[in-house]
Formats: C-alpha cells, structure tokens, sequence
C-alpha cells in the first residue's frame, strides 16, 4: 500500500453503470484484492427487516468472524469519536432502517464501514455529496476516521466530490479491469 491514500473518481455513464461498478468493486476486492474495504452508498445499504444494530453486527461478524464483544466495543469508540451522545446512539441503532432520514442512513453507513476497519472505501457519489453538502459536521467529525483509507469515488459527474484533497480521475470500468490481476 502507498503511504499516501488515494482519491479516485471513478466516472461512470450513468447511475446505471456506477451501480454496476460498485458491485463490481465489491466482487474484485473480496475475490482477488483481499484488501479490507467498506461500502458507503445510500441505496440497497442496510436490510429493513431488522434494525441498525443488527445490521451493523452482520457484515463484521460474517466477514471478519469478529465476536459480538469486538463489535460492541468497536461501536462504542467509533460512536464516541464521532460525537454521538449514548441517547442518539440508542435511538439509531434501535430504529429500522425504513424509519431513517438520511443523515442517519448515511450515519448507520459510515458506522458500518468503519466497523470494517476498511483501507478502501467504495463510494457512491451521491452518499458523498450528501455529507459533504447537507451534513457538513458530520463529514468533519468523520475525516480524521476515513482519511487513512483510500477513497474509490463513483460518479456520473465529472466534478471532484471536495477540494480538499487531489483527486485522480479515471473511467471506473476500465480501472476495475485494470485491478484483476493477470494470472486469474
């Protein structure tokens, strides 16, 4: 791994395609990068059966075999570093996600991905441009969290999602082509 992280927008057509590359990225960084990564985008997130703190024990416990003890605890410090007070907390992680605005889908997201302890975030762009442009502090109080990790950004806007950093841009399937490693 590079010692700086990476900021790639990765374009794609439509949403169509940018959602087909989002599964794509999944597929090749489970099968092939076996690298820790975590998904934020706001559509298909979280299963509305159950509530958020289910949803957010799933994936760690069936991915990474981390006991429910690892989670809770793992919670708790990535809800204290975000500065989500314990009465907030209890109210999202007791809801439904049907029952979510979309500051908190985009909170049970982050929470989930950091739960991962991911080195490479798939981002939908949209999930992004909602944190950026309507939950501002969050974002601030999220960045010391993500910024190690590198940042796969997929979008059908030419625009880089911030200033704040350098952004490479690159056509999204072609790049995921270009990650599969050629004895597979």
């Amino acid at each position: 791994m590079s010692n700086a992280p990476q900021r790639l927008l990765l374009l794609c057509k439509h949403s169509g395609e940018r959602n087909l590359a989002l599964d794509q990225a999944c597929y090749l960084l489970r099968k092939y990068l076996k690298r820790p990564w975590g998904l934020l985008a706001l559509s298909g997130g979280l299963l509305s059966n159950i509530n958020v703190l289910e949803n957010l024990w799933l994936i760690p416990s069936w991915q990474n075999n981390q006991s429910s003890t690892e989670i809770l605890t793992n919670l708790q410090s990535i809800l204290s570093q975000l500065n989500i007070n314990e009465q907030n907390a209890a109210k999202l992680l007791a809801a439904r996600p049907a029952n979510l605005s979309n500051t908190e889908t985009r909170v049970a997201l982050l929470l989930r991905a950091l739960l991962l302890s991911p080195e490479i975030l798939l981002i939908d762009h949209d999930w992004f441009l909602g944190l950026k442009q309507v939950d501002r502090d969050l974002y601030q109080r999220a960045l010391p969290l993500l910024a190690h990790c590198d940042w796969w950004v997929f979008s059908d806007d030419i625009e880089a999602p911030s200033n704040d950093a350098a952004w490479s841009t690159q056509d999204a399937l072609i790049f995921l082509a270009e990650q599969i490693p050629s004895s597979s």
